[in-house]
């Protein structure tokens, strides 16, 4: 885990570096969010409904290239328990590198299409250690600006663990140790803070106030 979070930070920090130019407009951006997730994939042991709480959260920073395009670095974490017993669920932790693509449709309403990929690590109820898998995201951030600083956004993302060994329960999915593909989804609102000395953000700068 600390050597992809190493790698992605690098990967990111060079991004920034390579994207800068003078700009009259903020680049810059944090965001913090989070709300309900379901599990959408390996649920044939559970229901999913057992599963399905407001035990999600992520932050993050985005950096725009330009109007348009830009990337973000986000942690992440889910806490899948069952509702009637604690004891069983899993917890991911994860950092993922996204793409991100804003569409601004009006003044002070836009889109962020986002798509990415970085590592999780699941932490079953059933043991007493972690194991890890890369996971792949897919959202849209349908977003509304508040202030030059501020906007407000509700976002749906898809995510998928790309091999793991227990299900949401937390117990071992075969005795023969083979994995599995699992998905799950996250709704979540939330705020972005534009950080920057200009009174303005790429995210909305392709109309005026």
């Amino acid at each position: 885990m600390k050597k992809l979070t190493l790698a992605l930070t690098a990967l990111f920090s060079a991004t920034l570096f390579f994207g800068q130019e003078t700009t009259s407009f903020n680049k810059f951006s944090i965001e913090v969010q989070g709300g309900l997730h379901m599990p959408v994939k390996l649920v044939d042991n559970i229901e999913e409904s057992d599963y399905t709480d407001f035990k999600q959260g992520q932050i993050g920073v985005r950096y725009m290239f330009d109007s348009c395009f830009g990337a973000k670095l986000s942690y992440g974490f889910n806490s899948f328990e069952d509702k009637e017993n604690a004891d069983f669920g899993v917890d991911y932790h994860r950092i993922t590198l996204e793409g991100v693509y804003n569409m601004q449709l009006a003044n002070r309403f836009g889109i962020l299409a986002h798509a990415g990929l970085g590592l999780a690590t699941a932490a079953p109820s059933s043991i007493d250690d972690n194991e890890n898998t890369a996971i792949f995201t897919l959202g849209l951030t349908p977003q509304v600006k508040v202030s030059n600083r501020v906007a407000v956004f509700v976002d749906a993302t898809y995510l998928v663990s790309a091999s793991q060994h227990y299900y949401f329960n937390g117990q071992l999915i075969n005795s023969d140790f083979q994995s599995r593909t699992a998905a799950f989804a996250n709704f979540s609102i939330g705020a972005t803070i534009s950080l920057g000395k200009n009174s303005n953000h790429a995210d909305w700068v392709q109309k005026s106030n």
